[in-house]
């Protein structure tokens, strides 16, 4: 007799994206570059703060899950780092309304696995650290950091949970973070298979 045998995502798969508002030229012209070199906008470190770090997971005949998480210790951080390759080195698009593009901010060996959760009310943030970077040389210019508030959500088990903010260049400072766009795993590149067992 065969017994088919399906296995599914307990985590959430958290992301981050990001653009920026403003003229990186008025950046440049304060920091008194020459003509001869540009800028651009790039991330170097996303720490995702106050979030649960801790739950159980329970197998019943009646059910599985996860324990609520309203009532755990909300103390656990996470931090991504272009200089540990957790973070794509790239640059961030302008927000433009008719394209709406964000950059996609996690590399590969980056991917945020979390606890499911509820993100209530002013309870977890992000804090980013941002720079501003010579194109011709590559070289760093000036760092910024900026923390935002998560807006109220929920991790569901098995979800992929995207959040897209701004930077605005004029203030140095993130805006703008928009409500989570949730979508099933299995459409975001890693199907959980199905295996017979005879």
């Amino acid at each position: 007799e065969t017994v088919s045998l399906s296995f599914d995502h307990i985590l959430t798969w958290v992301t981050f994206s990001a653009n920026y508002i403003g003229s990186l030229q008025s950046i440049k012209s304060s920091i008194g570059l020459g003509a001869e070199d540009d800028i651009y906008l790039r991330v170097d470190e996303l720490e995702v703060k106050n979030v649960v770090g801790t739950n159980s997971f329970s197998y019943r005949s009646t059910g599985s899950g996860w324990l609520s998480s309203d009532d755990l210790g909300r103390d656990a951080s996470y931090k991504l780092s272009v200089n540990n390759l957790t973070l794509v080195n790239d640059s961030l698009p302008k927000f433009k309304v008719e394209e709406n593009k964000y950059k996609n901010l996690l590399s590969d060996q980056g991917a945020l696995f979390l606890l499911p959760q509820s993100i209530m009310e002013g309870t977890s943030l992000i804090g980013v650290t941002f720079s501003y970077v010579n194109k011709r040389t590559h070289s760093t210019i000036t760092q910024f950091y900026s923390e935002i508030i998560l807006p109220v959500s929920v991790w569901s088990q098995g979800k992929k949970v995207r959040y897209n903010f701004t930077i605005d260049v004029t203030t140095s400072t993130l805006i703008n973070i928009t409500p989570v766009t949730v979508e099933p795993w299995v459409n975001s590149g890693n199907t959980p298979p199905e295996v017979n067992i005879k």
